[in-house]
């Protein structure tokens, strides 16, 4: 690792076109699995001015409502008159079928009889330069991302479009976050007045940015830049400014670039699907390894086989941090640790009784804290990798 390096991490809001594409998603996703545990279901969603486009594809008889679904996501997320007005969407829908044989017969399977279904290698990733053990420029980026939307919803900035943007320079020295090296927003506003004057750009940066920088209790660098619409003021915000599309913000979703991340998205996709649920369990056991102690910066890399149920592949890179070798990392990750796919869907709460809704995690990171903590959060079992 570099003695000194700066990583740039990107947050969005809620409202942000991606994002939403990933919240209708999957709260089309929860709406099946509301209505039917066992249901396997796929969503996508585009989103261009004011016309959405949404195709799902399932196994299950429940009947879920995709144009009252998104409509609901939009006004949700904050858009009204004069910006959106979800009353107002046009939405197409189109409708797939999954073969019935992907279904499970019920939820308390024999874990061995359930195989991956896919060829898949995820990863995940924690570090403690946070309580969440996320890497600090995303994690920051996050915060910054969240008052911003916070501040549009509640009206505390005029005019401030619930569409924003927020990046986050971290300067490290010796593997340790030290400094805020940059930040930049790019935020619209609706009120033309209002965005071409410096007072909007004054009021963002001054009232919402800079106490959000004070979570990081970091000092900012002697030549530090923070960036209000750096190149001039948008337009406009939201769908009128750029389309949306489910699964284009992996990077905001995962680490911010600060680690490596599978390819495919995480939303719109029911939790048998491997490469969402391994995703998660990368995340979850690089986290019980920081956590328990054993590393301060760690990635877990798992690969599962389309015919079988167990990992074909654990490792584990403990980036020279680890307090014991990263293949006895990965041991005993294998040998304490259930991965199998339904075992996973029941651990990390993916399934069944309890289950946490995806949509509400669509924004602001599918890893890395979150309130109500799901599963894939939780330390519990960081004990069991502690001899």
């Amino acid at each position: 690792m570099p003695g000194s390096f700066v990583h740039t991490s990107e947050s969005v809001t809620a409202a942000h076109p991606d994002k939403l594409c990933d919240r209708i998603s999957d709260a089309v996703v929860d709406a099946y699995l509301e209505a039917d545990p066992l249901a396997r279901v796929s969503a996508e969603c585009v989103l261009a001015n004011g016309i959405i486009f949404l195709a799902s594809r399932f196994a299950s008889d429940a009947v879920v409502d995709l144009g009252e679904i998104a409509r609901r996501e939009t006004a949700a997320v904050g858009y009204g008159q004069p910006e959106l007005d979800p009353r107002q969407l046009s939405v197409m829908t189109t409708f797939g079928t999954l073969p019935a044989s992907s279904r499970l017969a019920r939820l308390d399977v024999d874990p061995d009889g359930v195989p991956a279904g896919q060829l898949v290698t995820t990863f995940g990733f924690a570090a403690d330069d946070t309580s969440a053990l996320m890497p600090l420029p995303i994690w920051l980026a996050h915060q910054v991302a969240r008052v911003l939307h916070g501040a549009a919803r509640e009206q505390r900035v005029a005019g401030l479009s619930p569409d924003a943007v927020a990046q986050v320079a971290i300067r490290y020295d010796g593997g340790r976050p030290v400094e805020i090296d940059a930040v930049t927003v790019e935020a619209a506003s609706w009120q033309e007045e209002e965005a071409t004057t410096r007072r909007f750009e004054r009021a963002v940066l001054e009232e919402l940015v800079r106490p959000a920088l004070d979570a990081a209790e970091l000092p900012l660098a002697r030549e530090a830049e923070l960036l209000v619409n750096p190149t001039g003021p948008p337009e406009s915000g939201g769908p009128y400014r750029h389309t949306g599309l489910t699964g284009r913000k992996l990077a905001v979703d995962t680490y911010g670039g600060f680690a490596r991340h599978a390819g495919s998205a995480l939303s719109g996709k029911d939790p048998w699907r491997i490469d969402r649920s391994a995703s998660y369990a990368a995340r979850w056991c690089a986290k019980l390894i920081v956590a328990a102690g054993l590393a301060r910066r760690c990635e877990v890399q798992l690969s599962y086989r389309t015919d079988r149920a167990r990992p074909t592949s654990v490792q584990v890179q403990s980036f020279a941090t680890g307090e014991l070798d990263d293949a006895v990392l990965a041991a005993r990750l294998e040998d304490r640790l259930d991965l199998r796919p339904a075992a996973l869907a029941r651990e990390l709460g993916l399934a069944g009784p309890g289950r946490l809704g995806f949509a509400a995690r669509a924004a602001y990171g599918q890893v890395g804290g979150g309130d109500p903590e799901p599963g894939w959060e939780s330390t519990g079992a960081s004990s069991l990798l502690v001899d």
